[in-house]
């Protein structure tokens, strides 16, 4: 029984274990439309009426063009609890939710926000929805498979499990390709997202340097540096290519003909729709995309300026910044981290071509103060606020004293420059989805937002004209970057460069020069062009094939900028600035004209009545299990629900077998409060028989039924970004036994019995935090960072001795107290092996204490099997103190590929050695235990979207000792080795 509840309780660790802020602060209201139902807080009202707008106006494009009607008004979701931009399609749930702050992101063009985001979401609910195998009330099934030791105690009836297998049958098989293609596709003529010169450029690229992906690799995301946008990138274009070649009618084709019930693959449906498999239309997509490419780029390669690149490290080398002196320049870069996002600000000198890592986690570009020695940035908190927001604010840091300042707090500031005039710092700051700018006093250590635009457009790339004093900076109303000027002497803002046939952005004026350099993309390929009024000149000074962006002008006249080339941004200087003949840049001078026609944007905002917001829930989702567990089969079903906006979840499972084995699950978080209050139940009982022979005469019958119960109730608190858990258990476990006695005198006997065998308080406190490095191999491989929990639990436990007879003749336990006092500590760290590449080491521990060592042994810590020493059964080693130290070296086996087999996408691979050291003991009988096993680890996903981790474990004891007369370890006789298997989602 101790086994299943065991693997129970980790489930729903997994499930519910993470950090979580239910931001009870805000005060959400809502308002319908014909077809949706929007919700929204205080902070985010403008936002969710823009949103409501625009949601009546693409639903009647995207139902017809998909065939396709949601049987419910949809949900959308407006929040703004952090710096944060995205958008997510709970299509099961039917439900939006969008975050509101625009995305800015350096591998897409600019678009306004909510006209992109509310679109693309809802093709998916449409799209997805009609997908689906069997409805919006059953998302997938799942077949499991556990198996045991054979080692056990005498009072249990099985071991511990060594195996344990979950692997998903989905309701929906959607590559992401082909969903988020078809999403940036969009419908018929839609141009809220359109094929912009970002995206043609990294699919440029990646085409002209023989680096395109394979059929197999769009199916997946889990890719690191530009990766996933490439997937992204990639199913857009090949959504663009098969709505040319076949017409975009067949979209809706494709997604009906994957609601087949025994339909799994994108290869078979797109044959079912087009008569050739996605393999070969995807190799003819590819060669028609090689000979366009190479033929528009052939021009190019003949005449290149990419300038001298200086940093090619990683594939995020942006946002460039000369010292005041030119000698010096600072600018971001992931290199060392494998997400394009994941930015740390360097420092590069130029005269010892040395640099200097400033700070990790600085987000958008940085700049100097005038006097050299302090850099100004943005970057979030390490913490969260009281309320577990985390917003951009600036900082300073002094390069003499190496000391970091924090200027402001909740500010959400990104995108500083300094004002030399005054000392103060302009910024870009976001409120309900729009964005102004403002100005930090640090005098006065205040804020004045110095704009205030009615029609919530997108900013970005804010710069200081040091000869006029004024702002320079990017603003977005509906497609493309146009540039304007903020006049800090009058307050009046004008435009400096507007289009709405291209973009022009990241506009630098030189303050000896007055030259002017910006980077725009009127030839499709986004290239540097210079003003210079005094010699009365401009043109293009780049010709790239990637893109130019981002540049930066020293004081003696150099550009610095930020060029993609080959897979990512690099930093490059043009020593000289030479203008180049417009024939000659990008595709064709005229290639602008392209963008004639597109439609304005959608800013009126629905003026429905809203009122406040009452808890509602979508269906119940029902996914269907069948268990091969102890030799039988079990099935069942997991049960969940979330209210629409995550007030209130529930979870559980239900299943019994043939012989009426139950198990029951079920857990509530009520989510309203700071505190997430939740409350779990399990119910497992277990059936066995016995035959014996009494005086070996009479024939005797046991049917035996053990129940277990726990009651749980509890209160999650976050704590700066970790995590407390305060609990009261209450759990009894009962016998019942039914006898039945064959006698040749009286014929059948039968008699019965039931007892309590355990009851328990447990009162805890559990502490959790995770500083895992993020990466791409994070969960099969961990390169760095570390996790640390502890609990404290007080446990009031009665446990049998044996049975009296009341004075009425019943039986009575005879209960022997057993109250105990528990310590429990584990901490994991993890570290690269220098100079071999991603090579890795874990170094895990784990500490355990209990007060008193007279306590039965069913409350002893076990420290073998799967959560132990594996060289060991679990039950071999206990007591009542603990300690094990694991130190793990894994090494890749191959990395990043997609290996396809059956179902299954096989990404990553490693090999590990694992050496265990430790020992659970009684005070007088401590003995180290040693293992060593080996580990070989895959994952991928399985149906293109379900993570999949496989786990084979091969350990050998190297201890030898006894344990109430078992013997256990090393034997020539024998071979005690012990293999584990684990098929789960994770690791």
């Amino acid at each position: 029984m101790i086994n299943k509840f065991f693997l129970s309780v980790s489930i729903f660790y997994f499930l519910y274990g993470q950090v979580e802020y239910n931001h009870p602060e805000f005060n959400w209201q809502t308002f319908e439309t014909k077809n949706f139902k929007v919700h929204f807080h205080d902070e985010t009202e403008k936002s969710a009426r823009e949103a409501a707008s625009i949601a009546e106006i693409i639903y009647g494009p995207i139902t017809n063009f998909y065939d396709f009607y949601p049987k419910e008004k949809t949900h959308i979701i407006l929040t703004d609890p952090d710096d944060y931009s995205n958008g997510a399609a709970y299509y099961y749930d039917n439900k939006i939710k969008i975050w509101a702050t625009p995305l800015d992101f350096e591998l897409r063009g600019s678009h306004r926000w909510l006209q992109n985001v509310i679109t693309h979401e809802f093709v998916h609910i449409v799209s997805l929805q009609k997908a689906m195998k069997a409805g919006t009330k059953i998302p997938g099934a799942y077949l499991q498979f556990m198996q045991y030791e054979k080692e056990k105690r005498p009072d249990v009836l099985y071991g511990f499990p060594n195996t344990i297998v979950s692997y998903p049958i989905p309701g929906t098989t959607i590559p992401p390709w082909l969903a988020e293609g078809t999403a940036q596709y969009m419908y018929e003529n839609a141009d809220w997202d359109t094929w912009d010169s970002h995206r043609d450029m990294v699919l440029r690229d990646l085409v002209i340097f023989n680096k395109m992906m394979n059929f197999n690799e769009i199916n997946t995301f889990g890719k690191k540096g530009i990766g996933n946008e490439t997937t992204y990138n990639t199913g857009f274009a090949f959504a663009n290519y098969l709505a040319n070649r076949f017409g975009p009618n067949s979209f809706k084709k494709i997604f009906h003909n994957l609601s087949s019930p025994f339909e799994f693959s994108i290869d078979n449906a797109m044959y079912n729709t087009y008569k050739k498999g996605g393999y070969e239309l995807y190799d003819d997509f590819r060669n028609e995309l090689e000979t366009r490419y190479k033929r528009l780029v052939e021009p190019i390669r003949l005449l290149p300026i990419n300038g001298k690149i200086m940093l090619s490290e990683g594939t995020t080398n942006i946002h460039p910044k000369w010292s005041p002196d030119g000698k010096r320049f600072i600018y971001l870069s992931n290199k060392k981290n494998d997400y394009f996002g994941q930015t740390t600000l360097y420092l590069f000198d130029m005269q010892t071509l040395e640099e200097k890592k400033i700070k990790s986690s600085v987000s958008s570009a940085a700049c100097w103060h005038s006097n050299g020695e302090t850099i100004y940035y943005s970057k979030k908190p390490k913490y969260p606020n009281k309320n577990g927001s985390k917003f951009y604010d600036l900082y300073s840091y002094n390069l003499k004293t190496e000391k970091e300042k924090r200027l402001t707090t909740d500010s959400r500031a990104f995108s500083p420059v300094f004002i030399s005039k005054d000392s103060t710092i302009a910024f870009i700051s976001t409120y309900d989805g729009g964005q102004d700018l403002s100005i930090y006093y640090p005098k006065s250590n205040s804020l004045k937002k110095i704009t205030h635009f009615k029609e919530r457009p997108m900013i970005s790339h804010l710069n200081y004209n040091k000869l006029n004093h004024s702002l320079n900076f990017d603003i977005t109303f509906n497609h493309f970057r146009e540039i304007y000027k903020y006049d800090l002497v009058d307050s009046t803002i004008s435009e400096i460069k507007s289009n709405n046939l291209f973009d022009e952005r990241n506009l630098v004026v030189s303050p000896n020069s007055g030259v002017q350099v910006f980077s725009k993309d009127k030839s499709g390929i986004f290239n540097l062009y210079i003003i210079d009024t005094k010699n009365d000149t401009e043109g293009y000074i780049s010709n790239v094939t990637g893109g130019a962006f981002m540049p930066d002008i020293s004081k003696d006249g150099k550009i610095i900028f930020s060029l993609y080339q080959d897979g990512g941004y690099k930093i490059s200087i043009l020593e000289e600035s030479v203008i180049i003949n417009d024939n000659f840049v990008g595709y064709d001078k005229n290639y602008f004209r392209k963008n004639i026609g597109l439609s304005k944007p959608i800013i009126s905002l629905n003026q429905n009545k809203a009122t406040k917001y009452e808890d509602q829930f979508p269906n119940m989702f029902i996914m269907p299990k069948l268990m091969y567990d102890y030799n039988t089969l079990k099935p069942g079903f997991y049960f969940q629900s979330s209210e629409i906006i995550d007030r209130l979840s529930l979870f559980g499972e239900a299943s019994i077998n043939s012989i009426k084995d139950v198990d029951y699950m079920f857990r509530l978080d009520f989510k309203r409060f700071y505190k997430t209050i939740f409350f779990e139940t399990y119910y497992l009982t277990r059936n066995t028989a016995d035959n014996s022979l009494y005086r070996n005469v009479y024939k005797i019958a046991d049917d035996i039924k053990f129940r277990l119960v726990q009651l749980r109730l509890g209160i999650k608190q976050p704590f700066f970004g970790s995590q407390f858990e305060h609990s009261l258990s209450r759990q009894w476990y009962r016998a019942f036994i039914q006898q039945t006695i064959q006698t040749n005198e009286y014929g059948k006997l039968d008699a019965g019995a039931a007892y309590d065998y355990f009851r328990g308080w447990v009162l805890s406190t559990n502490w959790s935090l995770n500083r895992l490095k993020r990466g791409v191999t994070s969960s099969i491989n961990p390169s760095g960072g570390f996790k640390i929990s502890s609990n404290v639990s007080f446990e009031k436990n009665d446990f049998i001795e044996g049975l009296n007879l009341s004075d009425a003749g019943t039986l009575l336990e005879d209960f022997k107290p057993n109250n105990l006092l528990r310590l429990d500590f584990q901490s994991s760290y993890h570290s690269k092996i220098p100079f071999f590449n991603n090579w890795n080491m874990s170094i895990k521990g784990e500490l355990g204490w209990i007060n008193k060592n007279t306590v039965d042994s069913f409350f002893h810590f076990y420290l073998g099997g799967i959560p132990g020493i594996k060289g060991y059964s679990f039950y071999s080693i206990q007591g009542t103190k603990k300690l094990i130290l694991d130190l793990t070296l894994r090494l890749p086996v191959f990395s990043e590929k997609h290996y396809k087999v059956g179902w299954m996408t096989i990404q990553n691979s490693t090999f590990g050695f694992i050496n265990q050291i430790g020992d659970a003991w009684d005070p007088n009988n401590i003995l180290i235990k040693r293992s060593f096993g080996i580990q070989w680890r895959i994952n991928g996903f399985s149906f293109y979207n379900f993570p999949t981790a496989i786990e084979l474990e091969y350990h050998q004891p190297i201890t030898k000792f006894n344990n109430e007369g078992i013997s256990y370890g090393p034997d020539k006789t024998k071979n005690n080795g012990k293999t584990y298997v684990k098929v789960l989602f994770d690791f």
